[in-house]
């Protein structure tokens, strides 16, 4: 351990970044850690992840991997900037196995963490599978967190870190490259990274279900994005936000004179998406005679715009979305039968935010980071204001009915009136934490805590009796920690916490 820390703190002869020099920090950070083997990985301009260095990987076969943002552990961990423990890799439903195969190895325990420098993300570092064949422990996943940290500081002195690499910018953080980030590391996210990196290798059309706010459009853009389309347009239109005439036109175009109005030709969206992609959000909210139209240009690739008899051919790839049950609506007649068959190609589904509740503090920093990008701030060298830990309680305890776009919303808001270096209960919206009229500033603190417990013990209370043994009635504890996504030792101390007996 002694030799961990001085790595960091004394000169090194050779620069950070060079092969040597990561080939020494993973031999300190392997003999402090009783680590089998560990790696390094760079974030390059193509916001691909490439092996940058391996223990037991030659420079040569390093060259032959590489990760997009989302795929594997180590590409959840530098989409999410969140260091990352498994007891299993293979049990992690994202893992990437193919390195596994190629150079025979097993991937058993695993801690990663991402390398950063103010908000800069440079790459990730991983360490593989414990000698002692048992999982690394809670103080080596913050170790390693520190050690990316101390690792971003060499680089930037070492001038390895003059330009911000393409990193996690774009359509999760408004402007930017382009390239989509979905944060969270809970299972039910990384399953849906892990169907949408699939789908883009596919040619099926995608259906993606969900409640409103979870992020079915970036769902759909990051299939494109790893798609053979990802070169043309991503083309979306909401489905339920025009009227059925208008509708019509957007999807298939018209001539000059097909109606009041129409005073020159316009191209329909199903031909601006031709060699990209074409998203139709709230699918479930057009005619029917809309609905056959969209079924006849899916089967025979053309369009035929309004007040015309040509047809014109398209090339585009199909992603639709919903946040209603298709099947319920065909069987009420509501819904093609057809046009369901001929868009579920793939069924992704989004998870609701109360769903995934141990990826709310992620997403939160995140949106932080966001708006002290935007603002400025980041660049200026000013620290990110932190969620106090009341502030996370109160999140994690509310419903989210409006999911991760109300989340975001409420942390622009607190950031709005936050004028400390950390965010607290009160500088969120009244609609989260409901105050007393009168009670003072730390009457109001403490009112909006015991809210959040209150219903942090209802939740918890609700999925007990959701995964009771059949038969018996008793609570089964291992279901019902699978079922808010967190490791059945932290469910077990969070119901002794709540005095749940």
């Amino acid at each position: 351990m002694d030799r961990f820390f001085r790595f960091f703190y004394q000169k090194q002869n050779f620069p950070a970044g060079g092969p040597e020099y990561d080939a020494l920090l993973c031999s300190v950070l392997m003999e402090a850690s009783q680590a089998q083997e560990a790696s390094i990985w760079q974030l390059a301009r193509d916001n691909r992840l490439y092996l940058k260095y391996g223990s037991n990987i030659t420079p040569q076969d390093a060259s032959d991997f590489s990760l997009a943002l989302g795929e594997g552990i180590t590409g959840a961990v530098a989409m999410a900037r969140k260091a990352l423990k498994v007891e299993d890799a293979w049990s992690f439903h994202n893992h990437n196995r193919h390195m596994d195969t190629k150079i025979r190895f097993r991937t058993f325990s695993m801690i990663s963490a991402p390398i950063l420098c103010q908000n800069q993300l440079y790459g990730v570092i991983n360490l593989l599978n414990h000698l002692k064949k048992e999982e690394f422990s809670q103080h080596w996943k913050e170790l390693l967190a520190a050690a990316g940290i101390m690792y971003g500081l060499a680089l930037k002195n070492a001038g390895k870190l003059v330009t911000k690499p393409a990193g996690l910018k774009g359509k999760a953080a408004g402007k930017g490259d382009g390239k989509t980030v979905i944060i969270g590391l809970s299972r039910s996210i990384q399953e849906v990274l892990h169907l949408a990196l699939k789908a883009g290798k596919s040619n099926i059309p995608v259906l993606i279900y969900g409640e409103t706010g979870t992020g079915k459009e970036l769902a759909a853009r990051k299939i494109h994005e790893n798609s053979r389309f990802r070169s043309g347009p991503f083309v979306s239109i909401n489905c339920a936000a025009l009227a059925e005439t208008i509708l019509e036109s957007e999807l298939f175009g018209h001539v000059k004179g097909a109606f009041s109005g129409a005073v020159s030709n316009r191209q329909g969206k199903f031909v601006s998406a031709s060699s990209g992609t074409l998203f139709l959000d709230e699918i479930a909210d057009m005619s029917l005679s809309c609905q056959a139209k969209i079924l006849r240009a899916l089967q025979e690739k053309t369009i035929t715009p309004v007040g015309s008899d040509k047809e014109v051919k398209f090339h585009a790839a199909i992603i639709a979305a919903t946040n209603k049950d298709l099947e319920k609506l065909v069987s009420q007649g509501r819904f093609r039968q057809d046009l369901y068959f001929r868009l579920c190609g793939l069924e992704i589904k989004m998870p609701a935010l109360r769903h995934r509740v141990s990826d709310i503090p992620l997403l939160a920093q995140y949106f932080i980071r966001k708006a002290c990008e935007e603002s400025g701030n980041d660049s200026r060298g000013q620290l990110a204001p932190r969620l106090s830990d009341d502030a996370i309680t109160a999140l994690a305890g509310y419903s989210w009915p409006g999911n991760v776009r109300q989340l975001e919303q409420a942390v622009m808001a607190a950031l709005a009136v936050c004028e400390n270096k950390d965010i607290m209960i009160s500088d969120f919206p009244s609609w989260l934490v409901k105050k007393e009229p009168e009670a003072t500033d730390a009457v109001v603190h403490k009112v909006g805590t015991l809210t959040s417990r209150q219903n942090e013990k209802i939740r918890f209370l609700k999925v007990l009796e959701e995964t009771r043994y059949p038969g018996t009635g008793r609570w089964n504890i291992a279901a019902a920690a699978r079922k808010l996504d967190m490791p059945r030792k932290t469910f077990a101390y969070q119901l002794k916490k709540l005095n749940i007996k």
